[in-house]
């Protein structure tokens, strides 16, 4: 399997459309970080202010070459709405496989954003190649549960004392890992 990059074109499907993030994201992104929920189910720096994100935003180039992490802005069809992203890594290659997160501001939650997300980004990793994708949320995390589910994902594991659970979606030949 070749080492993944951003898309191109960019992702789009009937209720969203996914592309790197840019400058131009840097507030949007940094008001994200501030949301108390985003901040619960999801890592954020300490210090999120515009230029933090600015900072953050001009490192995707290194990580998407290092296959540490690609990182997809949600947005609408002009791409200039920021509603969520959606990401992926660390990558696994002797197993074709990553993980993948998101999130979703607090206006487009419900909306079924993350789903569509979540779903076109992994068609478009398996047709590069990956087999599996794996997602980390927990028991009471009804609604990343629900995106997951939406998303063809199956439940994978849980910790019993923890809630925390693994989700899995593979392609028909993917085995599990």
């Amino acid at each position: 399997m070749a080492m993944l990059g951003y898309p191109e074109p960019a992702l789009t499907n009937a209720v969203v459309a996914l592309r790197p993030w840019g400058n131009s994201d840097a507030e949007s992104l940094a008001a994200a970080w501030d949301d108390a929920q985003i901040q619960a189910t999801c890592g954020v720096p300490a210090s999120r202010t515009t230029t933090d994100a600015e900072r953050w935003i001009s490192g995707h180039l290194k990580r998407a070459s290092s296959q540490r992490a690609i990182d997809l802005v949600i947005t609408d069809d002009d791409g200039r709405v920021v509603r969520g992203e959606v990401g992926l890594g660390p990558f696994d290659q002797e197993h074709r496989a990553a993980m993948v997160g998101f999130w979703i501001g607090a206006d487009y939650r419900g909306c079924g954003y993350a789903s569509a997300a979540v779903g076109l980004v992994a068609s478009w990793v398996f047709a590069q190649g990956l087999t599996t994708l794996v997602a980390q949320t927990t028991a009471d995390n009804i609604g990343s549960i629900g995106v997951l589910q939406a998303a063809g994902f199956r439940l994978l594991d849980a910790h019993e004392t923890t809630g925390a659970q693994r989700w899995i979606r593979q392609t028909p030949d993917g085995e599990a890992t």
